[in-house]
């Protein structure tokens, strides 16, 4: 839409939930599992934590003890969160190329070092905004938020800790100045909707005007055939375990049938596809059940039914065995023919020509199928504007759906060589968009079906 974009993965690198995992390596790790399994041993360790601390309270405090410590840079405790923090992003890094995620940058939250801790630390209190409160370091919001009992952002906890407030401070004053933004877009869980709105809150104390620039793009949570997600309690899936189901279960689909010429590729871009629009098909603030019985359909709302239609019609085309170049040739000389009847784009030459000439039974999917066409560059408008790729999804679904309709009423490959490149054309000019909509969503289309 002609802005720069900069993308930023902003992960949750640091907290006490990293002096639980390094307290728990130190207590039960095991270097040779650690190698062999690298995240998913880092995550049992996690979990094992939370199940000890049930019968050891003074786990939490070990803890908070060992993350002061980390911030203060111990060589031990620095040196396995480093190991840690590397394994963890090799292994997003496979995912994020398999799904096509690129980031301009890949920034933590241990970026914000103690130095810039203390510089936004001083100017809270330069300002005269931050108080004390029960022992701990907070900024009132009353003023900012008079009607909605928004309770004070907690800037250091009792116990000396700071919070992932100041460091979202901090990090946003980095990214004023390094990119003067006009939006920034903080795409993270509808849960954080209060830290968020305290986050802004103290911006617009320190009169910082672009405060409201920074715009919260929330997203639902996400269930698997009904069953809840709970990091602490180890009922975490992980993308790696999805995608491999999905894939397998996708894999077995091609051989079977064997509706592919290249079945794992076939196979990867269904998985791929399958699990993105389970996503992006929905309202992003709604909450979300994967269904895995469901996703790898050809029917209904899911991306296989998109993918085959596109494959359905490259597959109309080339059974047609007149080339894209020839069937344009055509068009416009058909085109050309009727500009003095002010005819002047191929959808009136084809309403005019065929739904008058063989099929008035179909005009109504036609005036459909036109209305759509027409309205690609306002739906992908709308999707930047409401920042909600569902708008997208839905609509390459109904084009989808008008095209089978479509095919089921006019006979596209009878007639003369005229009459079948117009049909062709139109077609294309189908299949291309949903194609293109389909990219943007971040699917690719298998070449065979």
């Amino acid at each position: 839409m002609g802005a720069n974009v900069y993308g930023i993965n902003y992960i949750g690198d640091w907290g006490t939930q990293f002096g639980k995992v390094l307290l728990a390596y130190q207590m039960w790790g095991d270097e040779k599992k650690l190698e062999e399994d690298g995240v998913y041993y880092l995550y049992d360790l996690y979990v094992k934590f939370h199940s000890e601390e049930e019968n050891d309270p003074n786990l939490l405090e070990k803890a908070k003890n060992v993350f002061q410590k980390l911030e203060d840079k111990d060589p031990y405790y620095y040196g396995l969160w480093e190991k840690f923090r590397k394994i963890s992003l090799e292994n997003f890094d496979k995912y994020y190329k398999l799904f096509g995620n690129t980031f301009t940058f890949i920034e933590g939250e241990s970026k914000y070092s103690k130095k810039n801790i203390e510089e936004i630390l001083r100017i809270l209190e330069l300002n005269q905004i931050l108080k004390d409160s029960e022992g701990a370091k907070v900024v009132f919001l009353d003023d900012i938020y008079p009607k909605e009992n928004i309770p004070p952002c907690i800037i250091k906890k009792s116990d000396g800790t700071t919070t992932y407030a100041i460091r979202d401070i901090a990090a946003v004053l980095d990214r004023w100045q390094r990119f003067h933004f006009n939006e920034a877009l903080y795409v993270i869980n509808i849960g954080q909707q209060l830290h968020l709105k305290q986050f802004k809150g103290v911006l617009k104390k320190l009169n910082f005007t672009f405060a409201d620039s920074i715009i919260h793009v929330a997203f639902g949570t996400m269930t698997f055939s009904g069953q809840k997600m709970q990091t602490r309690k180890g009922t975490i899936l992980f993308l790696q375990d999805i995608y491999n189901e999905v894939y397998n279960e996708a894999l077995s689909l091609t051989k079977e049938k064997n509706i592919s010429k290249d079945a794992e590729d076939t196979a990867k871009k269904l998985a791929v596809a399958a699990i993105l629009f389970s996503i992006l098909k929905n309202q992003r603030i709604k909450d979300i059940d994967f269904d895995f019985s469901k996703v790898l359909s050809f029917e209904g709302d899911t991306a296989a039914y998109l993918q085959y239609t596109c494959v359905r019609i490259k597959s109309i085309l080339n059974k047609s065995q007149i080339n894209l170049k020839e069937i344009k040739k055509i068009s416009n000389i058909y085109k050309e023919k009727n500009i003095e009847s002010s005819i002047s784009n191929l959808g009136e030459i084809f309403y005019n020509k065929f739904l008058i000439d063989e099929n008035n039974s179909a005009k109504e999917i036609v005036d459909q199928i036109l209305f759509e066409i027409f309205k690609f560059d306002e739906v992908i408008t709308n999707v930047v504007k409401e920042k909600e790729p569902y708008l997208l999804s839905r609509y390459l679904l109904k084009l989808a759906m008008f095209f089978n309709q479509f095919y089921s009423k006019i006979k596209v490959l009878e007639g003369d060589k005229e009459d079948i490149a117009l049909k062709l054309s139109f077609i294309n000019e189908i299949e291309r968009i949903i194609e293109k909509g389909l990219f943007l969503l971040g699917i690719l289309v298998p070449s065979s079906l």
